[in-house]
């Protein structure tokens, strides 16, 4: 499953939006808990204010829980 929200690296590359990236790869759920699954999310911010700008993500399990999240808080202007 993959999902995205928000501007990706092409986007703000073309429009020369200021950006920085962390990739994470955390569990779809806790890890004593059986079946776990990794995802691996790559997260889009301005480095001058921290303001969310987009996000992406390719796991099994848990891939829009996250996006729908981090889609809720660029469209609240969470930093």
């Amino acid at each position: 499953v993959a999902a995205a929200t928000g501007a990706s690296e092409k986007t703000l590359k073309r429009y020369g939006i200021p950006y920085e990236k962390v990739y994470l790869h955390p569990n779809h759920h806790v890890g004593y808990f059986p079946g776990a699954r990794n995802i691996n999310f790559k997260l889009l911010f301005n480095p001058q204010d921290g303001k969310i700008l987009g996000a992406q993500a390719i796991g099994e399990a848990g891939v829009e829980k996250r996006i729908d999240v981090v889609a809720m808080a660029i469209q609240q202007g969470m930093r």
